[in-house]
């Protein structure tokens, strides 16, 4: 622009999961890796279960624990070092330290007039090549 203003162009990426898309804003855009171990995430010591939303208010932080099963018996990683909780939706959900998860803004991400009310976050266990790689997504349901 020649006021010297940022501009946006809108591109259109040739693949997806379903064709050509262009990408919208405040959309997560990739790829989960496929897990090797199975993952249990317990918020509130309750079993968080398929798409159904952990509830959480604004500014709240929340411990979770975290399991990978070996051999069938639970293994506690939630305080392990190849532990990671990823935001998704960084605008309104943040990790927030070992296990834990912050329905804030990741820093960085602040946006004041945001106020969706769904975040979704990753949670990975054993990323750095090791044999083991459990993957969990959590989604958080925000107060008003």
């Amino acid at each position: 622009r020649i006021d010297g203003g940022a501009e946006s162009v809108s591109i259109r990426f040739k693949g997806g999961p379903h064709g050509p898309f262009v990408p919208q804003a405040r959309r997560f855009y990739g790829w989960i890796p496929r897990p090797t171990v199975p993952m249990r995430v317990f918020a509130r010591g309750a079993l968080v279960r398929g798409q159904t939303p952990v509830a959480l208010d604004r500014g709240a932080i929340l411990p979770l624990r975290v399991e990978i099963l070996e051999d069938g018996r639970p293994r506690d990683v939630s305080a392990d070092p190849a532990l990671r909780i990823v935001a998704m939706t960084p605008w309104n959900v943040a990790a927030a330290g070992p296990g834990r998860i912050a329905a804030r803004a990741t820093s960085g991400f602040e946006d004041p007039s945001d106020r969706s009310s769904m975040g979704v976050l990753l949670v990975y266990y054993g990323l750095d090549g090791g044999p083991e790689l459990g993957v969990r997504e959590i989604k958080v349901a925000l107060s008003p």
